[in-house]
């Protein structure tokens, strides 16, 4: 092989890394940031001061993409990314979840995942994470074990 012929190789290569690098940082965002034990700290209330019965007192979010609450010792199957038909069809029964990250969470296995009653907007900021849902003020947890 020539050098010109090593160059151009190395050439579409490198454009073709390029090109994957775009694709993979362009992937919703990420969750693990979640995984880990979390422990309410501030629960969600609504305008009268009554605190919200949705918020577990502690989550663990497991790497297999379950987690348990407080609620109960079965593992749940969760999901923060949902593609755009599915996220369409959130957006359109729950307005105040555009442009918020998900958490969908799945307790019925057979049910699709754009119906889950179960969903929460979240932010994780260093070892606080917010869950938000409409009519309630958020909750607070504070990461317990990473």
């Amino acid at each position: 092989m020539n050098r010109s012929t090593c160059i151009f190789i190395l050439a579409v290569m490198t454009t073709m890394l390029l090109q994957v690098h775009t694709v993979f940082s362009e992937e919703p965002h990420s969750d693990s940031n979640l995984i880990g034990s979390w422990t309410l700290i501030d629960n969600a209330t609504d305008t009268f001061g009554n605190p919200c019965p949705s918020m577990p007192r502690s989550i663990d979010f497991h790497l297999d993409q379950t987690l348990t609450t407080s609620f109960g010792n079965r593992y749940v199957p969760y999901k923060t990314t949902a593609s755009m038909a599915e996220r369409h069809k959130i957006i359109r029964r729950v307005p105040e979840f555009r442009n918020r990250n998900l958490i969908i969470i799945r307790p019925i296995s057979d049910a699709e995942w754009d119906y889950m009653p179960m969903m929460y907007a979240y932010k994780v900021n260093n070892n606080t994470l917010t869950l938000s849902l409409p009519n309630w003020s958020p909750a607070t947890y504070v990461r317990t074990v990473r």
